[in-house]
């Protein structure tokens, strides 16, 4: 059983995305973070598995949203 749908706020940070990850399930945000943002999922996945022990591949949908500031979304 999925443990929800989890909306994952990723913010470029030093070098990382620093990412947030709410949801209806999660009583308070939970944090990871990630080198690129192709990996931010995956660490999401892991982060709620944990969370929720749970196997990565039941975790439910997660919504990734980038925080881009002006010069990271001109560069995209």
């Amino acid at each position: 059983m999925p443990s929800g749908t989890f909306t994952a706020r990723a913010l470029r940070s030093q070098g990382w995305w620093a990412i947030e990850v709410t949801g209806d399930r999660l009583p308070f945000p939970a944090y990871t973070q990630a080198r690129r943002l192709g990996q931010a999922e995956a660490m999401v996945r892991d982060l709620l598995a944990l969370h929720f022990d749970l196997d990565v591949d039941h975790t439910g949908d997660i919504e990734l949203v980038p925080v881009l500031d002006g010069r990271l979304d001109d560069e995209i």
